[in-house]
């Protein structure tokens, strides 16, 4: 069952996050209720649970289908949630909300975000999820699913069965907690009606378009992945245009993480963890190398697969996951967190592997390595705060789009294969991404929503009105 909402805004009130409640969910048209936060409560990482008089609540919070942008969709992995009129920070990580309370009824009223690293204004998502938590068991609100809906400012809100992924989940990172739950019945579900297929498939292509929606609207992307264990399959018109997806049967609830591929071969690490390969339309699971709580994917043809796990080891494959090698990118001190940005970029006669998030002053932001082997070496890029690719043009290498707060214009820079000098070159506008190099050796690169092409490595543009991705995804 999927339930429209209206969404709202509430303002922090210094660090406390005090709010005042101007509206609640409910069917289009009802009027909205008011409502006041009573308390804040800063949720400590290492949890504390009384069996005997408290229960808990958890759930998985799935919003980045519904998310404005970036900033939003980090927030929607840490959500704050309004309980009985209690804002909990810190009870949401990575998605899964985990909470002791004392044994009673409850409701869930509102997830809050915020939308602007600049704007202290959170945006409160109605809920209107009523509960019961039992002394000694964990009450599961499942997977609670957010996506847009049609008319300013609404969205859709559907509950889901994840029974699998919220015992693994909970037994993985809450050991101690789960051990001292009641063993005959440690998981309780939550009076709630779940989604049914149709809902669910129709979750998942919406949860693909949104995808889609923000990547560089390649002509070449193939899959589409996201939350709620989806994989969809692009469909094209006549025109190589995509007109939908197809949501593939992946057989899990879990957010696929990070995913790479090619053509009609796609691979995909999962949160539970867990890694799929698609082959067209078919997708079957293979078995991981080792443990790790998170893994970066990279995939390369005709059966390559590159993985990186959360200590940056390197495992890699080159029969489709059978046998693997292991190689270390860095020594890292912590285990990697979920939001860095590990991505890959296949070349010529190898592909690359670089981090645009700083994680050490003393890794590789960028490493390659031959398709057939014998290492991997350091590629030593230019100090940028800001950055989105790492591509090969012809015999030169271009990092980029960089944005520059002294000049007009975003950046991008290139440099010889053979040589370690890089060159800054501009773009032609500002607020720009998805740098690419297409099949004739130009380079494009989208700019405030309008497409360039360069011939000549950077040095001139000119709009490229000759690609356009999308039909229409409404």
């Amino acid at each position: 069952m999927m339930k429209s909402c209206l969404l709202i805004s509430v303002r922090a009130v210094g660090a406390l996050l005090a709010a005042l409640v101007l509206a609640s969910c409910a069917a289009p048209g009802a009027a909205p209720n008011a409502g006041a936060t009573l308390a804040t409560v800063h949720v400590p990482k290492q949890l504390s649970f009384d069996g005997r008089t408290q229960g808990l609540v958890v759930g998985v919070l799935a919003g980045s289908a519904l998310a404005s942008n970036y900033h939003e969709r980090l927030w929607f992995l840490h959500a704050v949630v309004k309980i009985n009129g209690v804002s909990y920070v810190g009870a949401v990580n990575d998605g899964f909300l985990v909470l002791p309370l004392a044994a009673g009824d409850y409701e869930l009223q509102f997830v809050e975000t915020q939308k602007n690293v600049s704007d202290k204004s959170l945006t409160a998502y109605p809920v209107n999820y009523k509960f019961r938590v039992q002394a000694g068991r964990a009450t599961s609100l499942g997977l609670v699913a957010f996506t847009r809906a049609v008319g300013e400012g609404k969205f859709q809100r559907a509950v889901i069965d994840n029974s699998e992924e919220i015992t693994a989940r909970l037994r993985r990172e809450q050991k101690a907690i789960f051990d001292a739950l009641d063993p005959r019945a440690p998981i309780v579900a939550a009076d709630a009606a779940y989604a049914q297929a149709p809902a669910i498939e129709q979750l998942r292509r919406e949860i693909a378009r949104d995808a889609f929606t923000r990547t560089d609207s390649d002509t070449g992307v193939s899959y589409a992945f996201g939350e709620v264990g989806t994989i969809a399959k692009a469909v094209r018109d006549s025109q190589q245009r995509v007109m939908g997806f197809e949501a593939l049967a992946t057989g899990t609830t879990a957010r696929m993480f990070s995913c790479a591929g090619e053509g009609e071969r796609f691979v995909c690490s999962s949160d539970e963890p867990a890694l799929y390969r698609v082959r067209a339309t078919k997708v079957d699971r293979i078995a991981l190398p080792a443990f790790s709580g998170r893994w970066w994917v990279e995939a390369f043809a005709p059966a390559g697969i590159v993985l990186v796990d959360e200590n940056m080891s390197i495992f890699r494959s080159g029969d489709d996951g059978r046998t693997w090698t292991r190689d270390s990118w860095f020594a890292a001190k912590q285990p990697l967190a979920s939001t860095v940005r590990i991505r890959a970029y296949n070349g010529k006669s190898g592909f690359y592997l670089y981090s645009i998030d700083k994680i050490d002053p003393l890794a590789p932001v960028a490493l390659f390595s031959p398709y057939g082997g014998g290492g991997y070496r350091r590629i030593d890029v230019p100090d940028l705060p800001v950055w989105d690719k790492l591509i090969e043009v012809g015999d030169a290498l271009a990092v980029g789009p960089a944005f520059s707060n002294v000049k007009e214009r975003s950046l991008i820079y290139l440099r010889p294969l053979a040589s370690d000098r890089w060159e800054e070159r501009q773009l032609p506008d500002i607020n720009c991404l998805g740098l690419q190099r297409v099949d004739d050796g130009d380079i494009t690169v989208l700019c405030s929503r309008k497409r360039y092409r360069s011939h000549d490595l950077g040095r001139t543009w000119t709009p490229d009105e000759s690609r356009s991705a999308t039909a229409s995804l409404n």
